[in-house]
């Protein structure tokens, strides 16, 4: 499990040490402020793709908001599910945090930097359970989060996107927590110029 994490680490790392290599990735400096409006479709896709399984779980933010002035991110999400009949799968979680999008190509790009964030219960990934019969004695934490993730953009408005994050932090349970967040959620993205 640790070389998971050196790996994950390690792949994180390496957008940082490249972006100074490639002249042409300063291209996608967007003249005006942008908001960009993310949504979470991973819930919706799994209830027709296996065909109505909704044990497949979707990563722990569900909605987000970013800010993006000369491909500098201002972010923040927000992610919870409350269910009253088995409070182990209720969670809550927010993250803020800065970054920067690089262009790699006309339709894709890239982007990188660092959250803050803040926990209460799981983190909605798969094979995660947690056995607590209350959710007030659930674990919760604080802790940042290097996050790398790519966009696919269908229109200059409209894209679709995936990101890994590994928190690093601390938790109520044991102390210090190191949690690797797979690229399993699938966001479209929606965006306006900010008046």
């Amino acid at each position: 499990m640790k070389k998971y994490y050196l790996f994950l680490l390690a792949l994180l790392s390496v957008p940082l040490l490249t972006t100074a290599q490639v002249d042409y990735e300063e291209e996608i400096i967007y003249p005006s402020v942008l908001k960009e409006r993310s949504i979470n479709l991973t819930g919706l896709l799994t209830q027709f793709i296996p065909f109505g399984n909704p044990s497949i779980r979707g990563g722990p933010i569900t909605y987000a908001e970013t800010k993006i002035k000369n491909n500098k991110l201002r972010r923040f999400g927000i992610g919870m599910n409350i269910d009253p009949d088995n409070e182990a799968n209720t969670y809550f979680h927010i993250r803020f945090g800065g970054g920067k999008e690089i262009k790699v190509s006309e339709k894709w790009s890239y982007y990188r930097g660092l959250d803050v964030w803040a926990f209460v219960g799981n983190f909605n990934l798969p094979g995660e359970n947690v056995n607590t019969a209350n959710f007030f004695f659930v674990d919760s934490g604080i802790g940042i989060a290097p996050f790398v993730g790519a966009k696919y953009h269908i229109t200059p408005n409209v894209n679709i996107g995936t990101e890994s994050n590994l928190f690093i932090g601390l938790n109520t349970d044991d102390g210090a927590l190191i949690k690797a967040i797979p690229p399993i959620s699938l966001f479209i993205s929606f965006r306006f110029p900010k008046n």
